[in-house]
């Protein structure tokens, strides 16, 4: 991840990230406890990366706008995907 020019802004998003990450690591707890990870796959896909060196807003092609966070929890062995 490039670093912002901002080191601030550069915390905040990080610390976005950690609450994700924290959040996540909860619901895939719950859903151990309360479902059958046979049964349950689990992809979440983020709309687009964030370029802090750039310095851009929104949507552009630059490499770290390309990397698109994407999660994906399933057994392989067990899941079909149709």
């Amino acid at each position: 991840i490039a670093q912002a020019d901002n080191p601030k802004e550069q915390d905040v998003y990080d610390a976005a990230l950690a609450r994700f990450d924290r959040q996540l690591g909860e619901f895939l707890t719950w859903l151990d406890q309360n479902q059958s990870p046979d049964a349950t796959a689990v992809a979440i896909a983020g709309t687009y990366g964030y370029d802090f060196a750039g310095g851009k807003r929104g949507v552009y092609l630059t490499e770290p706008s390309l990397h698109v966070p994407l999660v994906i929890r399933a057994d392989p062995a067990k899941a079909r995907f149709q």
